[in-house]
C-alpha cells in the first residue's frame, strides 16, 4: 500500500490545521512521525501520559480523504485516559485501520510502500505486525 510519512511539529496534538495541506490520496496510508518517537526508541524514558494524539477534526479530515490506514509512533491515537476513544471510534467506523507503536525515528518524510504482515490469530480484533517501509 502507498504510504506517506508526515512530520508533526505540534508537541501536544495532531490537528486539522497542521495536516490540511498535506497531499493525501484515496486508499493511502498516512504515518505520523512525532516527538513520540523519542519514547518508542528509548524505554528508559518510561511511559508518556502526555503523548501526542489525534484530534477528532484530524480524524474527520482523514476519513473524508478515504485513507485505508493511519499509523502513529506511540501506543495510541487517543489521548491518555480518554475512555471514549474518539479517534479509535471514528477511524474504525470509517474502516480505517490503525497502526500504533511504529518506530519512525530514522524515517525521512516522504512516500513509501508499506507492508504490514500480521499474525494469523483466530477471532482476534487486532494483531502485532511486522511493518516494513520500502522507498
Amino acid at each position: 500500500m502507498k504510504a506517506v510519512v508526515v512530520k508533526i511539529n505540534n508537541k501536544k496534538l495532531i490537528t486539522y490545521d497542521e495536516i490540511k495541506n498535506i497531499k493525501i490520496e484515496k486508499d493511502n496510508a498516512v504515518l505520523f512521525k512525532t516527538c513520540n518517537s523519542d519514547y518508542i526508541t528509548n524505554p528508559k524514558k518510561g511511559f508518556n501520559k502526555n503523548h501526542i494524539f489525534l484530534s477528532i477534526e484530524a480524524c474527520d479530515f482523514l476519513a473524508a480523504k478515504k485513507i485505508k490506514l493511519l499509523g502513529i509512533d506511540y501506543l495510541s491515537v487517543d489521548k491518555f485516559g480518554d475512555e471514549e476513544y474518539p479517534a479509535h471510534y471514528k477511524l474504525l467506523t470509517e474502516k480505517i485501520l490503525i497502526l500504533e507503536s511504529i518506530n519512525l525515528s530514522h524515517v525521512p518524510v516522504g512516500i513509501y510502500t508499506l507492508i504490514c504482515l500480521p499474525l494469523k490469530i483466530k477471532d482476534a480484533e487486532a494483531s502485532p505486525v511486522r511493518a516494513i517501509l520500502l522507498r
